[in-house]
């Protein structure tokens, strides 16, 4: 009995130790070209790993592709559509031994993301399709649990190949019950100059294809918050918004922050009706409101803002 406890013990370890030495030894660079084309037929882009490729077994299973890189389609911008550092996945074990690829927790290390609006309307987002792996060693179940964002960034070019927004050090988590959604964000990111404590969630996507989509933004270090909730249609070619945008910004210090007992700048409350694609946007309804003053002011009106060379905005307002 003894002799067979001590035989099970001596195979336990050399498994262990067989674990953990083979990702080691084997050369995980020389499949890059088969993680390349694989990638590659589920997007529709081509994808390219530029650095190392690297599997660890144990103590916790996952693998690391370095300096990856998708295709941009367009062109137009001159860089890729999606780059990134590195893309880590961490497995799950037991689902591994179902055959299930299922991503525990997933880091994207200085993603970026590089979106171009062409003179339609559209983008060079259009074509990108999750498709099934064809290959016979590809599992067809894949989960996506949690993604982790690290030091990443999001720029926005309009059909003159000129950035109209770009928004950095994005760092933060995101969520998904499923590859369709919903999806939820919390995270920071900075932009025009300032940071924001930033979050999104949707819904899950209607018949047509449609969802609902909320988005918070607040500045760090000031009252000021930013509020969308609407819905999303035409994601994947022609994509548009439509619903509320409603926020808090507070006054530059002036003339009116004596109008406040404390000496304190007032806030102002906007309040808006959004209809926008990937050309512009409108902006009906338009109310901002002074309310924490001696004497409090109503402004109304409209405006019209287009992603042109150069960027347009026309806005129209009165006092009531």
């Amino acid at each position: 009995m003894n002799n067979a406890l001590l035989f099970l013990g001596g195979l336990l370890v050399f498994v262990l130790s067989a674990l953990f030495a083979v990702p080691n030894l084997v050369d995980w660079n020389s499949y890059r070209g088969v993680f390349e084309e694989e990638a590659s037929k589920v997007l529709g882009r081509e994808v390219r790993v530029g650095g190392s490729v690297n599997l660890k077994l144990l103590p916790v299973p996952y693998v690391r592709f370095e300096k990856v890189r998708i295709a941009n389609a367009s062109g137009q911008t001159g860089e890729p559509f999606v780059r990134a550092d590195s893309f880590t996945m961490w497995l799950s074990g037991p689902a591994l031994l179902r055959g299930v690829l299922e991503a525990s927790d997933i880091e994207l290390n200085k993603p970026v993301l590089t979106l171009a609006v062409d003179k339609s309307g559209g983008g060079n987002w259009s074509n990108i399709r999750l498709r099934s792996g064809e290959l016979p060693f590809v599992p067809r179940d894949v989960t996506l649990r949690s993604v982790k964002l690290i030091e990443g960034a999001v720029s926005i070019y309009n059909a003159a190949s000129e950035r109209v927004v770009q928004v950095k050090n994005i760092n933060g988590e995101l969520s998904a019950d499923s590859l369709t959604g919903p999806f939820r964000f919390k995270g920071s990111a900075s932009w025009a100059g300032a940071a924001y404590d930033l979050a999104f969630a949707t819904d899950a996507p209607s018949s047509d294809g449609s969802f609902g989509l909320k988005v918070s933004a607040h500045s760090d270090g000031s009252p000021n918050a930013y509020l969308l909730d609407g819905r999303v249609s035409d994601l994947d070619d022609k994509p548009s918004f439509k619903g509320a945008w409603t926020g808090t910004l507070k006054m530059p210090v002036g003339d009116m922050a004596a109008s406040k007992p404390n000496g304190e700048p007032p806030l102002l409350d906007l309040k808006a009706e959004v209809t926008a694609d990937a050309l512009g946007a409108k902006f009906d309804d338009i109310t901002l409101s002074l309310n924490n003053v001696a004497e409090p002011q109503m402004v109304t009106g409209s405006a019209v803002a287009a992603w042109t060379t150069p960027p347009r905005l026309d806005v129209k307002l009165e006092s009531k």
